[in-house]
């Protein structure tokens, strides 16, 4: 069988977390996804939230404090 011409992104851990944690709740929130991930750093989950967005695994609504994100 050949495998597809686009290869399937290898998630991290904390990655993971969050895609199931959005197909479980429907989204999630930078102030969520630090209690899930048990991190206080808020820049820290910004930056894994947007890395995200920029991979295209999550999508982002809202803008500031309303930010959700979806898959």
């Amino acid at each position: 069988m050949q495998q597809g011409l686009f290869p399937i992104p290898q998630l991290s851990d904390n990655e993971a977390k969050v895609i199931a944690y959005i197909k479980t709740n429907g989204y999630i929130t930078n102030s969520l996804c630090r209690g899930l991930l048990s991190m206080d750093d808020k820049d820290a989950v910004h930056y894994l939230l947007t890395s995200m967005h920029n991979k295209a695994l999550i999508k982002r609504s809202g803008k500031n404090r309303h930010t959700r994100y979806t898959v």
